[in-house]
């Protein structure tokens, strides 16, 4: 059989729980802490958005210069909002790009699309893509069948830049894709504008 205790016996036992005043203060630090680190994560999202989106560019430009050695025959990659033509204005970078067998007759000639070998979509709404022969902006990109840069002559001693970030990116976010003549491919950090 069980013993009986008084109360006076049994311990004094804090009651559980929080006073409204406890909670209204533990909140009120919560919407302090909460409005001082919300800028940083936005501004994490835009930088890791950015340097990914870089990355998918490398890889576009790298996926283009092996399937011109592997099929020995041109590859070049191009602005795209569709995934089935090129677009002729040389600023529309930022929509997505194609990388295609190239039929031109020349390096020099305009994009002749053969078959489409991959499509880049669905890139940030901020996305901020330039691409410059020199300081000249350009529609395309142009593999021989050896990878190296396709030129439209022996003077032709450019490298090919992009310039690619997301707006809203601080830091060193944003990349400069070098394109060499000898098809080289390097990648560098810039500081976001």
């Amino acid at each position: 059989m069980g013993r009986f205790i008084s109360k006076q016996a049994r311990p004094q036992l804090w009651r559980q729980g929080f006073t409204l005043i406890e909670l209204m203060v533990t909140l009120a630090v919560l919407a302090i802490v909460v409005s001082v680190a919300a800028p940083s994560f936005n501004n994490m999202i835009a930088n890791n958005r950015s340097t990914s989106m870089a990355s998918e560019l490398v890889a576009a430009v790298n996926f283009a210069r092996s399937e011109a050695i592997k099929r020995a025959k041109p590859v070049s990659i191009c602005p795209s909002s569709d995934g089935a033509a090129c677009l002729s204005s040389a600023d529309e970078w930022a929509k997505g790009w194609l990388v295609f067998v190239d039929n031109a007759a020349s390096d020099s000639a305009d994009v002749d699309e053969g078959p489409i070998l991959r499509y880049w979509d669905k890139l940030d709404k901020k996305a901020v893509v330039s691409f410059k022969k020199d300081t000249t902006a350009a529609a395309y990109l142009r593999f021989n069948s050896k990878g190296m840069l396709a030129r439209s002559g022996n003077a032709d001693t450019d490298d090919r830049t992009f310039e690619a970030y997301v707006s809203g990116c601080t830091g060193d976010a944003s990349r400069k894709i070098k394109v060499g003549v000898a098809g080289l491919i390097s990648s560098s950090k810039l500081t976001c504008p």
